[in-house]
This record gives structure tokens, C-alpha cells and sequence, in this order.
């Protein structure tokens, strides 16, 4: 139940999709991500008990199966530390094309 509605629905989903298990696999750390799957379920508005609106909703999580290992004896949840742009729009779109300059093109090279 939420009371900011579809934002905090929203930014849940995000937030289990962008967090981080890590565990020891013999001298090396491995890290993977929490989630193989993050599905949202049905939403609808309705009151709490208070009268006030709030959204209820369910999403459906298909953890990763090393989270339940009992190979792993040590393990960290690693989630996102301050303001990370997990928008759809930013996520579908390669690193690339935030972090490297544009180049001027010369008439000449043309």
C-alpha cells in the first residue's frame, strides 16, 4: 500500500531491479544482480483505514536462486547510494552516449 500512489510503486520495482548481491566464490567477490525478474501485478486506489486514498498493488519477484543458496555462507545486499536516474528512458540508452564528448566536424572531413 502506498500513499504516493504509482511513484512509489514504482520506485520500489527500481529499487529491488537496481540492487546488488554480493558473496565470496573462493578468493573472488562475486557480484549479480538481486533480481533475475521484477513483473509488476494488478494496481488499484482504494482507502486505507484512515480514510485516506492509497494505491495497492503487487509485483512479482523472481529472486536470484544464489540468494537462497546454501553454498554461500556470506553474502551483502548492495543497493543504490544517493540520487541514481533509473528511468526507463536513461536505462534503455548506453552509457556512451552520456560520457563521451561530441567531437566538431571540420568541413573538410566531410
Amino acid at each position: 500500500i502506498a500513499q504516493n500512489g504509482y511513484p512509489a510503486a514504482e520506485a520500489l520495482k527500481k529499487t529491488i531491479m537496481n540492487t546488488k548481491l554480493s558473496y565470496q566464490q573462493g578468493d573472488e567477490t562475486v557480484e549479480e544482480s538481486l533480481a533475475t525478474n521484477v513483473v509488476d501485478g494488478e494496481a488499484s486506489y482504494g482507502e486505507d483505514g484512515n480514510g485516506q486514498r492509497v494505491l495497492r498493488f503487487a509485483i512479482i519477484v523472481e529472486f536470484n536462486s544464489n540468494l537462497f543458496s546454501n553454498k554461500i555462507t556470506s553474502f551483502s545486499l548492495n543497493g543504490m547510494q544517493g540520487v541514481v536516474n533509473v528511468t526507463d528512458s536513461r536505462a534503455g540508452v548506453p552509457e556512451s552516449l552520456f560520457s563521451v564528448p561530441a567531437k566538431d566536424i571540420n568541413e573538410g572531413d566531410r
